[in-house]
């Protein structure tokens, strides 16, 4: 965390004026808004996941999605939006994602899980 002193004190006879600092650190990126998990998907489904971030105090770098705690895929790119496309879901893309948005000063948060099952009838 960083300080900046807006006032600084001194001793004099009439007294001590106090040093007043104040916190101007940067502010990781967030997500204002997720997709939810679903677990009634049916093999050949088409489905998008949507992640909203907005940067905090820095320049958004890069996104990262992970599957399985696996790192699947990584993009560059400044976009407060970011997609993922299951054009013909399958058994393969069951799992839970997360993804990870990176700012330019490397602060970085991750998504809550989002948990992707097939609908299994016996």
């Amino acid at each position: 965390m960083i300080f900046a002193p807006l006032h600084t004190g001194y001793m004099g006879l009439m007294g001590a004026l106090d040093s007043v600092a104040v916190a101007v650190g940067a502010s990781p990126p967030s997500f204002s808004a997720e997709p939810v998990s679903n677990t009634n998907l049916s093999r050949g489904d088409v489905l998008t996941l949507s992640w909203t971030a907005a940067a905090g105090t820095g320049a958004l770098t890069k996104y990262e999605l992970f599957k399985e705690g696996v790192l699947e895929s990584e993009t560059a790119t400044a976009a407060t939006v970011f997609t993922v496309g299951f054009g013909d879901f399958s058994l393969k893309d069951e799992g839970f994602y997360v993804v990870r948005v990176t700012q330019a000063n490397g602060a970085y948060k991750d998504s809550a899980k989002v948990t992707l099952r097939m609908l299994h009838l016996d």
